[in-house]
């Protein structure tokens, strides 16, 4: 990651921040720093990333989608909940009619941390609904890292059953996220 890191930023300098190749690179970037659970080093991407779109079209409709799952991920970082709940929602309005391929991965992430942010706001309903969203579709569409991500969703509807005191259900999710742990 270090390596890609780095080519990545001495690319970034090369170029104009202005530039559709400088989001591409943007996003990469941000999704390395992701991967490590470096969420700092996120925030100054999203700002780049939120500028450059304010000044280009572009004909990829996954660009703002990917960007407000950044802002919302930064947002939880730096404990602004209700900010990181509303970039989440605006993704999941902006998704693309057909959506597939590889951004679509994207899509389980976004009803995740969605899912999380509105356990947190005391909304246990509306919750379990982007938590089991998401769980369906990373069952349905296994991508990237889908494994690790759907530990974290077994655990996030773990803990919300665990919250409505359904110890049975909160037992039977996390037992679940452990076992795929372990495999993980």
């Amino acid at each position: 990651f270090d390596e890609s890191r780095q080519i990545t930023r001495q690319l970034l300098e090369q170029y104009s921040q202005q530039d559709r190749f400088a989001l591409d690179l943007n996003l990469l970037l941000a999704k390395n720093y992701d991967a490590l659970n470096e969420n700092e080093a996120i925030i100054p991407l999203v700002r780049q990333m939120e500028i450059i779109l304010s000044q280009e079209h572009t004909q990829n409709p996954w660009y703002p989608v990917w960007v407000l799952y950044f802002k919302g991920l930064t947002q939880i970082y730096l404990g602004e909940l209700e900010s990181g709940v509303q970039a989440y929602q605006q993704a999941l309005e902006l998704l693309p009619s057909a959506p597939g391929g590889p951004e679509a991965d994207v899509i389980p992430l976004l009803h995740n941390h969605l899912g999380y942010l509105l356990m947190e706001r005391n909304q246990p309903d509306t919750a379990l609904f982007h938590l089991e969203k998401a769980y369906a579709i990373w069952q349905d569409n296994p991508g990237v890292n889908a494994q690790g991500n759907t530990v974290r969703i077994l655990t996030n509807i773990g803990r919300l059953y665990k919250e409505r005191f359904q110890p049975d259900r909160a037992l039977r999710y996390s037992r679940q996220a452990l076992r795929m742990a372990r495999r993980y």
